[in-house]
């Protein structure tokens, strides 16, 4: 087994919510997502930034030659520059299969603030992931 396998957990998380939101994101054509810390206004609208935070490893084995378990922590940030319920609804649409697919916990709850014209969504989910863990 891989001795890093949780830094994978990442793209792994990534890839997944993109493709189980796709379909129903589908009514947003121009639809963006980025793992990628946004740090100024993203040049596309609606736009969903989904990355990871600092993680922790939980459950090293006896010899301190495996980690057996990550508390895995994603922020969500979802940017509309059009209205408030555009960025509610797409992440609605994104924080539901975190939780429906890959079992994650909202450790703080979706709230919105804007600068200006831009609509923010802002969200994290935690969850705790065994090395032997499909996601």
């Amino acid at each position: 087994m891989d001795d890093f396998w949780y830094m994978k957990v990442e793209s792994i998380v990534f890839d997944r919510i993109k493709k189980k939101s796709k379909d129903y994101l589908s009514k947003y054509p121009d639809l963006i997502f980025t793992s990628e810390e946004v740090t100024q206004t993203p040049t596309k609208f609606p736009c969903v930034e989904i990355r990871e935070l600092q993680g922790v490893e939980q459950g090293i084995t006896l010899d301190n030659e495996y980690v057996s378990g990550y508390l895995s922590t994603f922020q969500i940030n979802v940017y509309d520059n059009k209205s408030k319920q555009i960025a509610r609804d797409v992440m609605e649409e994104v924080i539901s299969h975190f939780k429906k697919d890959l079992h994650f916990s909202i450790v703080a709850m979706p709230i919105h603030t804007n600068n200006g014209d831009i609509h923010r969504y802002i969200a994290r989910v935690r969850r705790m992931i065994g090395g032997g863990d499909k996601l």
